[in-house]
């Protein structure tokens, strides 16, 4: 499991529910979860020119 203090570099690393637990001990969350966890390539790195 990743450690909280631990920087996240790649989506394998997390869960919903990891992500719920860094969220919420950080002050982002207070009673909400993460549902899920997708990645998505926001800066059209795959996109063929």
């Amino acid at each position: 499991m990743i450690e909280l203090s631990e920087p996240i570099s790649t989506t394998s690393e997390i869960s919903a529910g990891s992500l719920t637990e860094r969220l919420s001990r950080n002050g982002f969350l207070r009673s909400e979860q993460v549902e899920s966890v997708e990645e998505t390539d926001t800066f059209d790195s795959s996109a063929v020119v």
